[in-house]
């Protein structure tokens, strides 16, 4: 087995700690009870409570998948990959309809294709070191 470049544990935990704040927002928004929605302002309430089961699943999948494959990275195992493909499933899934089927856009404003990007971006990365990984066989 080659040895692994010296980014890449500094790489997992940056990522690691990305997927664990997407976790936490996740868990915190699905679980979020209806006080607290009521807090909220009326578009952020509609929202969450319009969301359909599939969405929520998705945005599930991608946080837990890239948190999951995270771990997978820093212990050095090739299954990461499959965790990373599977987190960027989640976050088309969720992205669809967050930022076409919904008016989440109208209440984020313009700045509504910035945060989207960035988490396809990390995303995309995660597979592309993954898949160095295995080829190069940091990953086993």
């Amino acid at each position: 087995m080659n040895k692994h470049p010296r980014w890449l544990i500094a790489f997992g935990i940056i990522t690691l700690i990305w997927n664990a704040i997407g976790v936490f927002n996740f868990s915190t928004s699905f679980l979020m009870g209806s006080e607290a929605i009521a807090e909220l302002d009326e578009m952020s309430q509609r929202i969450i409570n319009e969301q359909p089961l599939w969405s929520w699943i998705g945005f599930g999948l991608a946080t837990i998948g890239g948190f999951l494959g995270c771990i997978g990275l820093l212990m050095k195992k090739k299954w990461c990959y499959g965790l990373f493909l599977l987190s960027i499933i989640g976050i088309m899934i969720n992205s669809y309809y967050s930022y076409i089927m919904s008016d989440a856009m109208e209440a984020v404003g313009p700045a509504r294709f910035i945060m989207p990007t960035l988490i396809l971006t990390i995303a995309i990365l995660l597979i592309l070191v993954a898949k160095k990984g295995i080829r190069e066989e940091w990953l086993r």
